[in-house]
């Protein structure tokens, strides 16, 4: 415990930023009859609300039932097929910026293909999400 103390200290010197405290909510219930040493006290821990992005995309997110979206010419409809799913790239090469990820059989949207056909640009259609894959790694699919 000492050792915890001298740590804490430390953090708090040393100027680091420790994770926000969790807030708690005390909520008192009385019993029917009037007596001061029958209280129960209950307490809920509630959790500092955190965002975090999220890169890969399964197919659970897109089980949603959706009305057929028009594509745009030329588009179509294709499944992952490759099992460790995809890498979403800002730009059609392996050098690119990873923007997200795909997992395999999710359905996403062939919007074209690059010169020499070796990427695809692609549409995540439950996040509109666009970016480049590795292109063969894609099976053509209706919607």
């Amino acid at each position: 415990l000492f050792q915890i103390s001298i740590l804490f200290n430390q953090l708090i010197h040393e100027g680091i930023d420790l994770p926000e405290k969790p807030s708690y909510t005390e909520e008192t219930v009385q019993k029917s009859e009037p007596n001061d040493s029958e209280q129960t006290t209950t307490s809920a821990v509630t959790q500092p609300e955190t965002t975090q992005p999220q890169e890969i995309a399964t197919t659970e997110q897109q089980a949603k039932p959706e009305a057929k979206p028009e594509l745009p010419e030329g588009a179509y409809y294709a499944t992952v097929n490759w099992p460790q799913g995809l890498s979403l790239r800002a730009d059609p090469s392996l050098n690119a910026a990873r923007i997200g990820g795909i997992s395999h059989d999710a359905r996403i949207i062939i919007l074209e293909e690059s010169s020499d056909k070796r990427w695809q640009k692609v549409r995540i259609p439950w996040s509109q999400q666009e970016g480049w894959v590795k292109g063969g790694n894609t099976k053509r699919a209706s919607y």
